[in-house]
């Protein structure tokens, strides 16, 4: 009867073996196939297709439609949001901890009898049975409930830092558009200087026909042409890198600049200290830093608390497959609780106190972080000031350039000027008037990184 029980059991675990095994292929052959389809060539082929271009037509909406763009294609969020979603579920593992864990075994083993009895000796006594376990942990010492809390500051840190990865994101393609922009303007700056240099070198070649100029003033309006054409290569090479790039981030409707640059200051608090205020309720790099601190006091905590006693409630449901005839058998339940006490665990204390290091580590970190983004509000305020009283010297400086280049041409077109005096002053005032509107990206860029760093930007206020 025992060879045909024991027969019988290899039998079953034979059979079992080969109706799952192909269909566990198979199940890892799916998994395998689709892990390796999110990573072929016409996967990346479909990330990287350009998306059709957006309909700019206000001035506000290119920039947020270039904006969206990025944001939908961007790999750098979609890894933070993977990483968020990752975080959250790792809350959902924690909660599961305060639920039982049944599990289900078979064990067969063979007892070899050593004793002095002549009946057992030099006999083997098999010993089969499967069971059903229910382990409940009533008390772990403060780990299940350190390591929940410590899971869900680590979701929220995932979340901000997905704001962060956005923000930093946003801010980079906000500056590529802001550089096209730039560029579209000055090549427009450009461009006149170019056509009024051509004009006035017909104007002189006409003069030199009738004996009233000379060929050393159409070669030095050769010169100032070609210097004016390096400049134009120059700025065109400059709008078109950031094009280009920001068309790979974003896609071919993602390059299209064109428009004015909306008015951010206004969304600005009214002072420095408000904005810093803010940036400490709402900044996400700092909010992720401080979830971080939090998390390391409850992974402090859960360290400790297994050097503490530890009890779990346990159930369990047995039935004997192949038993010795002289040894009674186990069927049925049998409910009972566990105590476990550390008595001697250094490694444990040692990881408690690397813990607690890890703690003060992290409050540091958080008050790097905020010193950076206090010293970062800081600079933008002083360059925020600079640029408006710069504002105001442009201003002035380009009433008295136009001046001057009027009185230029008009001396010259009258016979008392020289070229060099007409040349000179009209190359000025353009200069003058590309410094303006450099200006004027740089403080939109200013406005955009304040924003930011008081963790106040949002798409919606570039308009559409």
């Amino acid at each position: 009867m025992t060879k045909a029980r024991r027969t019988l059991l290899s039998a079953c675990v034979a059979i079992a073996t080969l109706l799952l095994a192909p269909v566990h292929a198979r199940s890892e052959e799916t998994q395998g196939a689709k892990t390796i389809d999110r990573l072929t060539v016409s996967s990346l082929a479909r990330y990287k297709a350009v998306p059709p271009a957006r309909d700019a037509g206000s001035s506000s909406y290119a920039l947020r439609g270039a904006l969206d763009l990025v944001l939908e294609r961007d790999p750098r969020i979609g890894e933070a949001a993977a990483e968020a979603r990752a975080a959250e579920t790792d809350v959902f593992a924690q909660l599961m901890r305060y639920t039982p864990v049944i599990t289900a075994s078979i064990e067969s083993r063979m007892d070899v009898a050593t004793g002095r009895d002549v009946l057992f000796r030099n006999d083997a006594i098999p010993d089969s049975y499967g069971k059903v376990e229910l382990r409940f942990p009533v008390f772990t010492g403060g780990r299940r409930s350190a390591d929940l809390k410590r899971s869900r500051e680590l979701s929220l840190a995932r979340q901000y830092r997905y704001q962060a990865v956005r923000d930093d994101v946003s801010l980079q393609a906000v500056e590529l558009w802001t550089n096209a922009w730039l560029g579209i303007a000055e090549q427009g700056i450009v461009e006149e200087r170019i056509a009024r240099l051509r004009s006035l070198r017909a104007s002189i070649d006409d003069r030199r026909r009738n004996g009233f100029a000379s060929g050393s003033d159409l070669a030095r309006l050769d010169a100032e042409i070609a210097a004016t054409r390096r400049i134009f290569n120059d700025v065109v090479a400059r709008r078109d890198k950031a094009r280009a790039e920001l068309a790979r981030l974003g896609g071919g409707g993602a390059a299209t600049a064109r428009g004015a640059l909306p008015q951010l200051s206004r969304h600005l608090p009214a002072s420095k200290a408000q904005l810093l205020a803010l940036a400490r309720r709402a900044n996400p790099s700092l909010l992720a830093a401080a979830a971080d601190y939090r998390a390391s006091i409850h992974q402090a905590r859960s360290s400790y608390g297994q050097l503490l006693p530890q009890v779990d409630a346990t159930a369990e449901w047995r039935h004997d497959l192949e038993r010795a005839d002289h040894l009674s058998r186990r069927d049925g339940w049998t409910v009972g609780l566990s105590l476990k006490v550390p008595l001697f665990d250094l490694s444990s204390g040692a990881a408690s106190r690397a813990d607690r290091e890890r703690t003060d580590a992290a409050l540091y970190r958080e008050a790097q972080t905020l010193n950076t983004v206090q010293i970062d509000i800081d600079r933008l305020y002083i360059d925020k000031a600079t640029l408006r009283e710069n504002d105001r010297a442009l201003e002035a400086e380009l009433a008295a350039r136009r001046k001057s280049a009027a009185a230029a041409r008009s001396r010259y077109a009258e016979g008392f000027g020289d070229l060099e005096e007409v040349i000179d002053a009209q190359n000025e005032l353009d200069d003058t008037r590309r410094l303006a509107v450099l200006a004027k990206g740089e403080a939109f860029m200013v406005d955009a990184r304040l924003l930011v760093r008081g963790g106040l930007f949002r798409t919606t206020m570039l308009g559409g």
